[in-house]
This record gives C-alpha cells, sequence and structure tokens, in this order.
C-alpha cells in the first residue's frame, strides 16, 4: 500500500544558524523564512523556519522613491499567482529595512491589492524590502525598492548684538543647523538684510560681525541651501532683541556630527 505525505514543515538537520541569511540557503522546493531569535544557553541565536514550497507568487509595488524623514509614505502592493496571473486575496505584506519588520498591510482584496504605510525614522538612500511570507498553500515571495530619504533642518540663530571693542562694528552672532533628528551639520549658512553680509561654519563658534549700519531690530534672513540628502531651511530674526546683548557672549555649539 502506498501512502502519500505532504509535510507543511521540515527541521531537516536544524533550524538554529546564527551565521546565514535568508539569501545563504540553496532551497529544493522549500521556503526559508527568517524567524525571531531564540536563547541557547543564555546565547540568542538567529532561527530560520523551513517549510514546504507553495505555491508561486509574483509581487508588485507602486509608490513615491523619493521620502521624507518622519512623513508617513503609502505604498501600494499587488500580489498574484505565478503560473497564471490570478490575484490572491488575504495575504499579509510585510515591509522590511535591513531584515527588520517596520510595516505590514492588511489582507489583500480580492484584487490582489493592498497598502503598506511606512514613516522613516532614517535618511539617505536605502533599500526597502516588501515580502510574503509563507501563507496558507501559497510560498514566500519578496522584491526590493530603492528609495532616498532627505531630512529636514532647522536655522538657530543666537543674536546678543555685542558692540566690538575697537572698531564700531556690532558681532556675536552665532548660527547653527540641526537636522530634525538632532544632527548638528558642518556647513555654511548665508545672512542678508537684502544682501549678503556674511557667511558661517557651524562646526565651532565664530562670532560673525555686522556692520553697524545694521539697526537694532532689523530682520536678517539666514538660509541654508541644504546638500546631500539634508533639505534647505531659511528663518528670520530681529537683530539685538534677545535682551542680553553688552553683558551676555553666544552660547558654546553642540559638535558638529553631520557632513557637508
Amino acid at each position: 500500500m502506498e501512502q502519500k505525505v505532504t509535510p507543511q514543515n521540515i527541521r531537516g538537520l536544524g533550524n538554529v544558524c546564527d551565521n546565514f541569511s535568508e539569501n545563504d540557503f540553496i532551497k529544493i522546493n522549500a521556503d526559508t523564512t527568517l524567524q525571531p531569535n531564540v536563547n541557547v544557553n543564555n546565547t540568542s541565536l538567529r532561527c530560520f523556519r523551513v517549510q514546504m514550497k507553495g505555491t508561486d507568487l509574483t509581487i508588485i509595488t507602486s509608490g513615491n522613491n523619493s521620502l521624507r524623514y518622519g512623513v508617513a509614505s503609502t505604498f501600494g502592493v499587488t500580489v498574484k499567482t505565478a503560473y497564471n496571473n490570478t490575484p490572491v486575496s488575504g495575504l499579509i505584506v510585510g515591509l522590511y529595512l535591513n531584515d527588520k519588520l517596520v510595516a505590514s498591510s492588511s489582507g489583500t482584496t480580492s484584487t490582489g491589492y493592498t497598502t503598506i504605510t511606512y514613516t522613516p525614522n532614517t535618511f539617505g538612500n536605502v533599500t526597502l524590502e516588501f515580502k510574503v511570507l509563507p501563507q496558507g498553500n501559497y510560498s514566500m515571495v519578496k522584491t526590493t525598492r530603492n528609495v532616498s530619504i532627505s531630512i529636514g533642518t532647522i536655522i538657530t540663530v543666537y543674536s546678543p548684538y555685542v558692540p566690538a571693542p575697537s572698531n564700531g562694528q556690532f558681532s556675536g552672532f552665532a548660527v547653527w543647523v540641526t537636522a530634525e533628528d538632532g544632527t548638528i551639520i558642518d556647513t555654511t549658512v548665508s545672512m542678508s538684510n537684502g544682501t549678503s553680509l556674511d557667511t558661517q561654519t557651524t562646526s565651532a563658534l565664530e562670532l560673525l560681525t555686522v556692520l553697524d549700519s545694521v539697526p537694532v531690530g532689523t530682520n536678517i534672513t539666514y538660509s541654508y541651501a541644504g546638500e546631500g540628502f539634508y533639505e534647505s531651511s531659511t528663518t528670520t530674526k530681529k537683530a539685538g532683541i534677545d535682551g542680553s546683548y553688552l553683558t551676555t557672549k553666544p552660547p558654546a555649539l553642540p559638535s558638529a556630527s553631520g557632513g557637508k
């Protein structure tokens, strides 16, 4: 008598493989998916799930490739069978960054469509991975999307308007640029009240000099042009309205931790 056996999960020679990733396995009619770490003798180790391969799927994504730090973006995802392009409903799609799940969808509709909303907490060029883990009788499928994430900046100005000792000019402006994640950017800003006055590197405290023809209360605009993944920004401050001029010095700046 012949009996057909169709196991859903196979452990094989062991599924604790701390030095491997999903892409390191040669899969023969099987799916290998990363699981939460397991504790062995008080050591946290990487663990995989080995499962019989189900029906092959395809996954197609849509959405913007230019994202912004801290701002939610929504991607569309469509899942269908590979052999006859039939939409598959009820499947959950996960969004991964550096092998970590950062967002997930609700189940796909009758058209195989769902959405994933992702709010970046990093910036730069990153690769997002959209993945359907083995579900029901369906195999794992994944695809990647390269995106660029920019980050906003904030200009901080301290202007005590201290008279310079000998030349009759006013000095004492301290200006720096901070990214939205708290990074201090080593860069330059422009000061202007209609014409260019000066620039200031923000990696160290230096006193900018403003001509004494600029009276207290004058609006001066400070501009950062933006570079790389850092966005441009401007702010306007009235010269010498701190109430602390003649008596105090600008505060020490934090150490710069961002690049030009």
